[in-house]
């Protein structure tokens, strides 16, 4: 893979684009793919579509992908400093923890690093494996300006 491909897939995986929130990876791809498609349409659900066409006997070839991932949304803070979050897609419990993450506002986007996943329901009578239950999870993480804070 030429390094120029291989930036390009980098970017992209690590675009920030929760459901909801694809504008901008979306303006991205738009800008990337212009030199490749010959017009692009773009639907009310927001998905974009690079057209190129060609001879009307030749190949039809699609390459699909999806903008958004897994996210959250905080909806609150504990005094402890955890973070509670309502997730945005679906997800998986345990691959939430030691996972970087960005913590984005309208001001900024703050790395952070999960340190802790803590559920505080209770497990299930049967002992089944299923995912812990979105509404009783909180985050510990840890962020640039907090570790700042605790050095000094």
């Amino acid at each position: 893979m030429n390094p120029e491909t291989l930036d390009l897939f980098k970017t992209l995986t690590e675009f920030p684009a929760a459901p909801g929130f694809e504008r901008e990876l979306r303006a991205y791809v738009k800008d990337a793919l212009a030199p490749y498609t010959g017009e692009f349409v773009q639907d009310r659900l927001g998905s974009l579509f690079g057209v190129l066409r060609g001879e009307e006997n030749g190949p039809k070839i699609m390459v699909a992908g999806h903008f958004d991932e897994v996210g959250f949304m905080v909806t609150g803070i504990t005094d402890k400093g955890m973070i509670r979050f309502q997730p945005l897609g679906g997800w998986l419990a345990s691959a939430v923890a030691s996972q970087r993450l960005q913590i984005i506002t309208p001001k900024a986007h703050s790395p952070a690093l999960s340190a802790a996943l803590r559920s505080t329901c209770r497990a299930r009578k049967n002992g089944s494996s299923q995912a812990t239950s979105v509404k009783c999870t909180s985050i510990s993480v840890q962020t640039a300006v907090k570790r700042r804070k605790a050095s000094e």
